[in-house]
């Protein structure tokens, strides 16, 4: 009889253990498959291939953030500004705090174009008009 229960005890401890594990494998698999893969960090090297970059570093909790963000959004698809290629992108700077350390980024939001190995901080207005101004006159 105590064969049995001793049985039973270690089958119930598996029974248990069966969905943590499986919520481990999830946040393992998410953070891999999922997160690293849509993180920026190893996208912005260099513009050395002639690709500029437009990044916004922004954190949640800014409320100068969430009015430049929206803005910022509209114009993320664009991939080109006087026939010159360029990657566009809105980086959460508390998620990418390597990245932010790397450009500098001491406040919120900061905006920066890359261009040439050169680093120019925007410092205009917050409209989806002023970035895509911004971009005409410096691509």
């Amino acid at each position: 009889m105590d064969i049995i229960k001793n049985f039973v005890s270690k089958l119930s401890f598996l029974h248990l253990s069966i969905p943590v594990v499986a919520v481990i494998l999830l946040a393992v698999g998410y953070y891999f498959f999922i997160y690293k893969k849509s993180s920026p960090s190893e996208s912005f090297q260099s513009s050395d291939s002639g690709t500029s970059e437009f990044i916004l570093f922004y954190v949640d909790w800014c409320g100068y953030c969430k009015t430049a963000k929206p803005e910022f959004e509209q114009i993320l698809s664009v991939n080109q500004v006087n026939g010159k290629p360029i990657k566009i992108t809105a980086v959460n700077a508390e998620k990418e705090v390597e990245l932010a350390k790397k450009y500098g980024v001491k406040g919120y939001p900061t905006i920066i174009l890359l261009k040439g190995g050169e680093k120019t901080v925007y410092e205009g207005g917050r409209t989806k008009d002023e970035f895509m101004s911004f971009l005409n006159q410096n691509m």
